[in-house]
């Protein structure tokens, strides 16, 4: 099949900036755990599949039968910024 007349399910690439939640799992002094846990920046890239007022689904890859893989919902309280790649 031919690149062009290929019909993609998902059609909105995008980069998310997000806050990520932290985790230690480890034996520590509370003035360690105080001053280590700090959520981290994140960026995702990928194909936007549904946006409500309460997550973002992105996918990394699809077919061109329509099936899709490779979930990540991120809460949308989380987002910092979503830009359009395509």
């Amino acid at each position: 099949m031919r690149a062009s007349k290929i019909k993609w399910p998902l059609k909105t690439t995008v980069e998310v900036d997000w806050i990520d939640s932290c985790s230690m799992a480890r034996w520590n002094s509370k003035a360690i755990y105080e001053a280590d846990a700090t959520p981290l920046q994140c960026r995702t890239a990928g194909y936007l599949m549904k946006k409500t007022g309460k997550e973002l689904v992105i996918l990394q890859s699809q077919t061109s039968n329509g099936d899709v893989c490779a979930s990540m919902v991120i809460p949308l309280v989380c987002v910092t910024k979503i830009r359009r790649l395509s």
